[in-house]
Protein backbone atom coordinates (compact mmCIF):
# COMPACT_ATOMS: atom_id res chain seq x y z
CA UNK A 1 0.00 0.00 0.00
CA UNK A 2 1.19 3.76 -0.40
CA UNK A 3 -0.17 6.58 1.20
CA UNK A 4 -1.10 9.68 0.35
CA UNK A 5 0.37 13.29 -0.66
CA UNK A 6 0.91 15.81 2.14
CA UNK A 7 1.96 18.75 0.30
CA UNK A 8 2.83 20.98 -2.48
CA UNK A 9 5.23 23.63 -3.05
CA UNK A 10 6.09 25.33 -5.99
CA UNK A 11 9.32 27.67 -5.98
CA UNK A 12 8.16 31.22 -5.94
CA UNK A 13 11.36 32.11 -8.34
CA UNK A 14 11.22 29.09 -10.73
CA UNK A 15 7.77 27.52 -11.29
CA UNK A 16 9.79 24.26 -12.91
CA UNK A 17 10.91 23.38 -9.48
CA UNK A 18 8.06 21.48 -7.50
CA UNK A 19 8.03 19.83 -4.13
CA UNK A 20 5.83 17.20 -3.06
CA UNK A 21 5.94 15.33 0.35
CA UNK A 22 3.69 12.39 1.23
CA UNK A 23 2.40 10.54 4.45
CA UNK A 24 5.29 7.37 4.52
CA UNK A 25 7.64 8.40 1.49
CA UNK A 26 9.46 11.96 2.71
CA UNK A 27 9.85 14.66 -0.06
CA UNK A 28 10.28 14.54 -3.97
CA UNK A 29 11.62 17.08 -6.29
CA UNK A 30 10.65 17.94 -9.82
CA UNK A 31 12.85 20.60 -11.96
CA UNK A 32 10.74 20.08 -15.40
CA UNK A 33 7.16 21.09 -13.82
CA UNK A 34 6.19 17.99 -12.75
CA UNK A 35 6.64 15.61 -15.55
CA UNK A 36 9.41 13.52 -13.33
CA UNK A 37 10.65 13.50 -9.93
CA UNK A 38 13.59 11.87 -7.63
CA UNK A 39 13.77 11.41 -4.04
CA UNK A 40 15.60 14.10 -1.62
CA UNK A 41 15.82 12.04 1.69
CA UNK A 42 19.34 12.94 2.41
CA UNK A 43 19.22 13.50 6.29
CA UNK A 44 15.60 12.81 7.12
CA UNK A 45 15.47 10.06 10.03
CA UNK A 46 11.39 9.80 9.49
CA UNK A 47 9.76 10.13 5.89
CA UNK A 48 5.76 11.04 7.61
CA UNK A 49 5.95 14.90 6.22
CA UNK A 50 2.78 17.07 7.01
CA UNK A 51 3.90 20.49 4.81
CA UNK A 52 6.70 22.49 2.90
CA UNK A 53 7.43 26.16 3.16
CA UNK A 54 10.01 27.59 0.79
CA UNK A 55 11.57 30.88 1.67
CA UNK A 56 10.34 33.13 -1.10
CA UNK A 57 13.35 35.09 -0.77
CA UNK A 58 15.77 32.14 -0.93
CA UNK A 59 13.72 29.14 -2.47
CA UNK A 60 16.90 27.08 -2.08
CA UNK A 61 16.05 27.53 1.65
CA UNK A 62 13.24 24.78 2.63
CA UNK A 63 11.30 23.87 6.00
CA UNK A 64 9.62 20.50 6.37
CA UNK A 65 7.08 19.39 8.97
CA UNK A 66 7.01 16.24 9.86
CA UNK A 67 6.16 13.83 13.26
CA UNK A 68 9.94 14.82 14.57
CA UNK A 69 9.47 18.49 14.22
CA UNK A 70 10.45 20.86 11.56
CA UNK A 71 13.79 20.29 9.11
CA UNK A 72 15.50 22.35 7.22
CA UNK A 73 17.71 22.80 4.03
CA UNK A 74 19.42 25.31 2.21
CA UNK A 75 20.59 23.35 -0.34
CA UNK A 76 16.92 23.24 -2.26
CA UNK A 77 16.25 20.12 -0.30
CA UNK A 78 19.38 18.02 -1.29
CA UNK A 79 20.42 17.89 2.26
CA UNK A 80 17.95 17.91 6.18
CA UNK A 81 18.82 19.14 9.29
CA UNK A 82 16.15 17.95 12.07
CA UNK A 83 15.94 22.08 13.62
CA UNK A 84 14.05 21.27 17.56
CA UNK A 85 15.54 23.45 19.93
CA UNK A 86 12.34 24.57 22.19
CA UNK A 87 10.56 22.41 21.27
CA UNK A 88 9.05 19.36 23.95
CA UNK A 89 11.21 16.80 24.03
CA UNK A 90 10.24 13.29 22.53
CA UNK A 91 8.37 11.16 23.77
CA UNK A 92 6.18 8.05 22.91
CA UNK A 93 3.83 8.23 25.45
CA UNK A 94 2.89 12.16 25.00
CA UNK A 95 2.57 14.43 22.56
CA UNK A 96 5.90 15.63 22.11
CA UNK A 97 6.29 18.01 18.46
CA UNK A 98 4.55 16.12 15.55
CA UNK A 99 5.11 19.79 12.86
CA UNK A 100 1.20 19.85 10.61
CA UNK A 101 1.67 23.07 9.54
CA UNK A 102 4.11 25.44 8.54
CA UNK A 103 4.44 29.22 7.14
CA UNK A 104 7.50 31.15 6.39
CA UNK A 105 7.15 35.26 7.12
CA UNK A 106 7.13 36.85 3.28
CA UNK A 107 8.65 40.05 4.43
CA UNK A 108 11.40 38.62 6.55
CA UNK A 109 12.38 34.87 5.59
CA UNK A 110 14.37 34.48 8.88
CA UNK A 111 10.32 34.31 10.98
CA UNK A 112 8.72 31.25 10.32
CA UNK A 113 6.00 29.29 12.43
CA UNK A 114 5.00 26.31 12.72
CA UNK A 115 1.82 24.64 14.01
CA UNK A 116 1.33 21.31 16.12
CA UNK A 117 -0.96 18.80 15.21
CA UNK A 118 -0.89 15.60 13.59
CA UNK A 119 -3.37 15.34 10.21
CA UNK A 120 -4.75 11.80 11.52
CA UNK A 121 -6.35 12.98 14.91
CA UNK A 122 -5.49 10.44 16.99
CA UNK A 123 -3.52 7.16 17.03
CA UNK A 124 -3.42 4.34 19.19
CA UNK A 125 -0.55 2.64 20.03
CA UNK A 126 0.61 -0.40 22.51
CA UNK A 127 0.43 1.94 25.68
CA UNK A 128 -3.39 3.54 24.71
CA UNK A 129 -4.67 6.59 22.27
CA UNK A 130 -2.51 9.27 21.57
CA UNK A 131 -3.39 12.77 21.06
CA UNK A 132 -1.74 14.83 18.35
CA UNK A 133 -3.49 18.21 18.94
CA UNK A 134 -2.01 20.71 21.21
CA UNK A 135 -3.24 23.69 20.11
CA UNK A 136 -0.33 25.06 19.35
CA UNK A 137 2.21 27.66 17.59
CA UNK A 138 5.76 28.06 17.79
CA UNK A 139 7.77 30.96 16.21
CA UNK A 140 11.69 31.11 15.22
CA UNK A 141 13.00 34.37 14.46
CA UNK A 142 16.36 32.85 13.39
CA UNK A 143 15.61 30.91 10.31
CA UNK A 144 14.57 27.78 12.69
CA UNK A 145 17.60 27.50 14.69
CA UNK A 146 15.32 28.00 17.97
CA UNK A 147 11.73 27.91 18.43
CA UNK A 148 9.77 29.54 21.19
CA UNK A 149 5.88 28.93 21.51
CA UNK A 150 3.09 32.10 20.56
CA UNK A 151 0.99 32.99 22.74
CA UNK A 152 -2.29 32.56 20.32
CA UNK A 153 -5.63 31.84 22.41
CA UNK A 154 -6.00 28.78 20.31
CA UNK A 155 -7.80 25.66 22.08
CA UNK A 156 -5.15 23.30 24.07
CA UNK A 157 -6.90 20.51 21.55
CA UNK A 158 -6.70 21.96 18.36
CA UNK A 159 -4.24 20.76 15.26
CA UNK A 160 -3.35 23.37 13.43
CA UNK A 161 -3.80 22.11 9.71
CA UNK A 162 -2.87 25.67 7.95
CA UNK A 163 -0.69 28.96 9.27
CA UNK A 164 -0.34 32.08 6.77
CA UNK A 165 1.20 35.22 7.38
CA UNK A 166 -0.42 38.29 5.90
CA UNK A 167 1.67 39.87 3.60
CA UNK A 168 0.54 43.56 4.09
CA UNK A 169 1.51 43.59 7.78
CA UNK A 170 3.43 40.48 9.39
CA UNK A 171 1.86 40.85 12.52
CA UNK A 172 -1.02 39.11 11.80
CA UNK A 173 -0.79 35.53 11.10
CA UNK A 174 -3.59 33.22 10.62
CA UNK A 175 -4.32 29.77 12.02
CA UNK A 176 -6.44 27.48 10.80
CA UNK A 177 -7.71 24.32 12.76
Amino acid sequence: GGGWLTAVAIDPQNENTVYVSGDIMGVFKSTDGGNSFRFINNGLKNLETQAIAIAPKNPNTLYLATTDGVYKSTDGGGNWVLKRNGFPPFSTTRFSAPINALAVDPNNTNIIYAGNGHANGVQTLNRGPIAYGDGTLYKSTDGGENWQLAKTGIDSKATIFKIQVDPSNSQIVYAST
